[in-house]
């Protein structure tokens, strides 16, 4: 990835998105002081979540809907797993022009997890229509969604992550007035969407103007080595 390209220009600015993205949820914040987060074991902090105590405030609801894509036509789907044959995705919008940002679930998780919900009604505060996106690892996207149904290769799972976007797109499209398309996700969802933000820089379909990529798995194998330790180590 060349120094000057769009994409990078936009995986750049992230910081400057999740900044004002994130601006409503405590203004008046105190002063930067000694490290007093729960967790002193950066691992620990990064698996266990945030703290109730130190948690952003976010509307506990937003108008979210729920819907299911249309089977695919002509894709087989053995008859014990007829209840992934149609992939499920969450969305809520504003009641005005306002940019749209698509949320990647992380690791096996589907749109409407904890953590994914959580980031949607956040975006969702902050001004954004949001669109949930289920993990290419989750079993009803390898269902109905994958077009190997063998996760795991981010090329691939960022083409199937795009055709689904675009799926989404058409059928909420004509009710959203969009002012820009952006893109995000959490862990594993996190590098899922720089793979499908490269995909997009080549295809310009959707042109995304920001990019957030939040905590996402760089070493997958390595990442998976330290959780299991910590079966083994007393913290």
């Amino acid at each position: 990835m060349r120094l000057g390209s769009p994409l990078m220009s936009r995986l750049v600015a992230i910081l400057l998105f999740a900044t004002s993205a994130f601006a409503f949820a405590d203004a008046a914040a105190p002063p930067a002081g000694a490290y007093d987060y729960p967790y002193a074991n950066p691992y620990l902090a990064t698996v266990m979540g945030t703290p109730d105590s130190v948690m952003a405030k976010v509307p506990e609801t937003i108008p979210l809907k729920i819907k299911k894509l249309p089977r695919e036509e002509g894709r087989k789907i053995p008859d014990a797993l007829w209840y992934g044959a149609q992939l499920d995705y969450s969305y809520a919008l504003q009641k005005g022009p306002a940019p749209l940002i698509f949320v990647i679930a992380g690791t096996g998780a589907s749109h409407d997890s904890d953590k994914n919900q959580f980031l949607m009604r956040a975006f969702y505060a902050a001004g954004f229509h949001v669109v949930g996106i289920t993990s290419p690892t989750y079993p009803t996207f390898v269902i109905a969604a994958s077009s190997t149904m063998v996760p795991g290769e981010q090329r691939k799972d960022a083409e199937d992550i795009y055709a689904v976007m675009q799926k989404i797109w058409a059928v909420i499209g004509p009710h959203a007035q969009v002012t820009s398309f952006n893109l995000t996700g959490y862990s594993l969802g996190g590098t899922n969407a720089a793979f499908v933000a490269k995909l997009d820089d080549d295809r310009k379909v959707f042109n995304f103007k920001k990019v957030l990529l939040l905590n996402p798995s760089v070493h997958i194998y390595n990442s998976i080595s330290k959780l299991d330790r910590f079966l083994e180590i007393e913290l």
